[in-house]
């Protein structure tokens, strides 16, 4: 009965908004009694330990070939890991030192899986192995685990500096200030560091999972979007443009590579926003424009390129001084 009436709600675009910002207000009394729990950030639940195995070695790929480099070295962060330590193993398998792994929530988990996992990942790594034997299970010298405010993405780089490497894979649009952690974690870098972020700019089911266009959520005013997300990680909706400005150029090397247009599956691997092809970019450009006119006020100023950009690589090298 309750998810009947819940889908009827749901039918109605201000029915929508009235769940999510009730949803934010719950988040927000959980938070105040200490409970930092959250459904999200449960990647594995479900998954194989091979298949947790061949996505974290994906992710790891991933963050290699975009920085284009061969093996990583010095201090990791990673910002938002979710129910794994698998990408921080990969990480100190590659000859990392340590991975500080930060995250505002505590994400649910199988204790018993990541077990399996990790055991699986030091059993197939040489290095790994003779570092951590056959005990390996959820805890490690050289990760440690940080969770809570003093761990958000935004407050965490104030006190923690002198990192090689940063990293997260869509979790930066889940933050409440995506762009003063971007600042603070340029400050956190040693010369010649680097941040790697994936960013995914969809609604992650706020309004796609009743049913409703890709673009939907931009059409909320920006105080209604603030009430539905700023307390419970739902996306913060800051449009590429403000990312692409809160880095200074003076500082940094800077490369954005597209991963999904609106209305277009993913990319099978980032691309250059002019590699893309015109039938995808035309696409993704009309399910912009024909909606334009009802999006909410603060992006009327986002041109039709940056909107139509639903997802993106961000890869930022700190200069030497």
């Amino acid at each position: 009965m309750r998810e009947l009436v819940l889908r009827t709600i749901r039918k109605s675009f201000f029915g929508t908004c009235a769940l999510l910002v009730a949803g934010d207000r719950l988040a927000k009394a959980r938070w105040l009694r200490g409970d930092i729990g959250c459904e999200s950030g449960g990647t594995h639940a479900g998954m194989t330990v091979e298949d947790s195995i061949r996505y974290i070695d994906r992710v790891f790929a991933d963050y290699r070939a975009q920085a284009g480099l061969t093996r990583f070295h010095g201090r990791v962060a990673e910002i938002g890991p979710g129910d794994s330590c698998g990408v921080a193993l990969k990480f100190l398998e590659d000859g990392c030192t340590e991975v500080d792994l930060v995250d505002r929530f505590w994400s649910g988990r199988n204790d018993e899986q990541q077990r399996r996992i990790n055991r699986a990942i030091v059993e197939r790594s040489p290095g790994l192995r003779a570092r951590y034997g056959d005990g390996a299970g959820d805890e490690f010298a050289g990760i440690r685990r940080r969770y809570g405010e003093e761990a958000s993405a935004e407050a965490f780089f104030v006190d923690h500096r002198d990192y090689d490497v940063i990293v997260s894979r869509a979790v930066l649009e889940h933050v409440r200030d995506p762009l003063l952690s971007l600042r603070r974690q340029a400050d956190a870098l040693v010369d010649g560091g680097m941040m790697l972020h994936a960013v995914d700019l969809r609604d992650h089911g706020m309004f796609t999972g009743a049913g409703y266009p890709e673009t939907k959520f931009l059409e909320t005013p920006a105080w209604l979007h603030r009430a539905m997300t700023a307390h419970c990680g739902r996306p913060n909706r800051i449009p590429l443009r403000r990312y692409r400005e809160a880095l200074d150029p003076a500082r940094f090397d800077v490369a954005f590579k597209v991963t999904s247009l609106v209305g277009c599956p993913k990319l099978d691997a980032p691309l250059a926003y002019e590699d893309i092809s015109l039938e995808w970019k035309e696409r993704a450009l009309a399910a912009i424009r024909a909606g334009r006119h009802r999006f909410a006020s603060d992006l009327k100023g986002e041109s039709d390129v940056d909107l139509s950009i639903s997802g993106f690589f961000l890869v930022a090298r700190k200069r030497a001084k």
